[in-house]
Parts: structure tokens; sequence; C-alpha cells
């Protein structure tokens, strides 16, 4: 399998699923750092880069250092050699093999059920009626930290007074912005 044919049926996948991606062209110079992975991948508050080699393929000089460089930085790569491998590393590393294994996500809404659980996450915060004041002006605060499955979250108080999802928590986010644990 050529190196292409590897690219193209990873592609797939990843479209199939709606995970953002990024990925190096092989028929034009990169405008991407020299050396660095063709795929970088995002899923939630995880990375992930994935370099593509053919069964006999080998990383140059170069490619060794950046990768050396980015798992430095605290940051996942992986060297594959096939589409299973690719599909591998991102259930294993971004997931916790939250994407399916099998067939492809509803085409539809492709993580329904994580995102019921946001949603439920999201609710409850939406259900406690004290408010905190905010700059001392007694208005509801317009961010406050959740839990959703173990992950912090940052939810958004709309002009209606419903939370919104808004996205992961930072530690600094967890240091300004209330706390309410969610039920789920």
């Amino acid at each position: 399998m050529t190196e292409r044919q590897i690219h193209d049926g990873f592609n797939v996948w990843l479209r199939e699923r709606s995970i953002p991606f990024i990925e190096s062209r092989m028929d034009r110079k990169s405008t991407i750092a020299k050396a660095w992975p063709d795929y970088s991948i995002f899923w939630m508050d995880r990375a992930l880069m994935i370099e593509v080699k053919t069964a006999k393929g080998r990383l140059r000089p170069d490619q060794v250092t950046m990768i050396e460089f980015i798992r430095r930085s605290g940051n996942r790569v992986e060297i594959v050699r096939s589409v299973p491998e690719c599909i591998e590393a991102c259930q294993t590393i971004l997931c916790e093999r939250a994407l399916n294994v099998g067939q492809p996500a509803n085409a539809e809404y492709p993580l329904k059920r994580e995102f019921a659980v946001l949603k439920e996450a999201v609710d409850a915060i939406g259900k406690d009626d004290e408010h905190i004041p905010v700059n001392g002006n007694g208005d509801q605060p317009k961010f406050q930290i959740g839990d959703w499955s173990g992950t912090p979250i940052v939810v958004r108080i709309n002009g209606k007074g419903e939370p919104e999802f808004e996205r992961i928590a930072s530690e600094l986010d967890r240091q300004r912005f209330p706390h309410r644990s969610a039920r789920h």
C-alpha cells in the first residue's frame, strides 16, 4: 500500500466522524514547518500528530528531530504504516475508544451519546437557583465551571439565563469561574 493510499483511507475515516485534522499535502511543497508529521489531529482537549510511512519507509533525520521536539513538548506523535494503525492511534490516544470501532458514526450526529452526556452536564448547572455576583453588580455570572464525565467544562449563561457549552476548562478558567457539580 502506498503512502497516498493510507492517507486517502484515513481521511475518509476522519471525515466520517467529523474529527478536525490538518493534513500535510503530498503533491505540493509544504507550508507547514519542515519535517512536521503528516497529520495534526484534534479532539476535545487532546492533540495527536501522525507520521505515515509505508511498510519499508524510514524517517528522515530531520523528521526524527521534529518528532523528538514535539514529544518533548508533551504531545503525542505516532509513526504508523497502515489505515488500521492510524485508526487505532486515534481511538486509543484521542478518545479512549469513544469513537466507535466498527461502522462509521451516525452521519446525523457523529458523537450523539457523548454530546447527550455533555448536554446533561450543562443543563444540571443551569438548574441551580443560586446566583453568584460577578464584578459586584449582582448579575448572574456569565460563565460557570461544570463537570462532563470527569472533564471540567466552561458553561456560558446566555441572555435567557440558559446554560450553553462554551469549551473545555483550562486551569485559569477553574480559578476564575464558580464551579457547579453536574449530575450524570
